[in-house]
């Protein structure tokens, strides 16, 4: 494999049609992940790498230390609620839900993905900016909130926050979405 969608984006700002296409892409592995009955908890660019020679143009998602089964053998789905001890994941990337240490599932793996997007589009000194390397837990919370009001992938995450626990995210509707803008 290539390098990471950390490294591919350097310190530039990609334009918003290969962000929306490396997005449809995301979405794609991460459903793939899903219909194994996991969960990732760890989606960051770190763990997204393209591929070389004629895949150089394909995004594959690596790292699965933090995946979880979402669904028990029996096949129910494991129970909202429960607590983790602290975040699980990159906390710049983590889910909201993940922030306040609640147990997580298929709706909190489509939420970071949206936050690798917004990280592949904003030139890194206004990511960077946004998310301060000395910043509390809370303050990264705060700041995603604050995400969410100047994005137009705030109806994105506003869909994330709306499905239940066990609810399938709508693929198709994000990956639609993703390329129905122009532009950022």
């Amino acid at each position: 494999l290539g390098e990471s969608l950390t490294a591919f984006k350097s310190d530039l700002s990609i334009p918003w049609s290969m962000v929306a296409k490396i997005g449809v892409q995301i979405i794609q592995r991460i459903k793939s992940v899903h219909q194994k009955g996991l969960i990732h908890r760890d989606i960051k660019p770190d763990n997204f790498l393209f591929g070389l020679g004629r895949n150089s143009q394909t995004v594959y998602l690596i790292d699965f230390g933090f995946c979880k089964n979402y669904v028990t053998p029996e096949g129910s789905h494991m129970l909202e609620g429960v607590r983790a001890s602290g975040v699980i994941g990159t906390p710049n990337f983590a889910s909201i839900r993940a922030h306040d240490f609640l147990q997580t599932s298929r709706r909190d793996d489509i939420e970071s993905a949206i936050y690798v997007l917004i990280y592949l589009f904003l030139p890194l000194n206004k990511w960077r900016k946004i998310f301060e390397s000395d910043m509390t837990n809370e303050q990264i919370k705060m700041a995603k909130i604050g995400l969410r009001a100047m994005s137009p992938l705030g109806d994105l995450l506003q869909y994330c926050d709306a499905l239940k626990f066990e609810e399938e995210p709508n693929y198709t509707r994000f990956a639609h979405a993703l390329l129905s803008f122009d532009s950022l």
